[in-house]
């Protein structure tokens, strides 16, 4: 597998980003959403750095 292959994030079209925006607000608007501190607390213990 080339490094190419195995990296794993790709470039976004601007298209995608508005429509990832969109998902993400409609979450937020019905409730759906995180407090960033918790999600960092979350992402932190994942990733064993607490």
């Amino acid at each position: 597998m080339s490094t190419i292959e195995a990296y794993p994030f790709h470039p976004l079209t601007e298209e995608k980003v508005l429509s990832d925006l969109a998902v993400s607000r409609q979450q937020r608007t019905s409730g759906k959403g995180r407090r960033i501190k918790d999600a960092i607390k979350e992402m932190r213990r994942e990733h064993g750095f607490t």
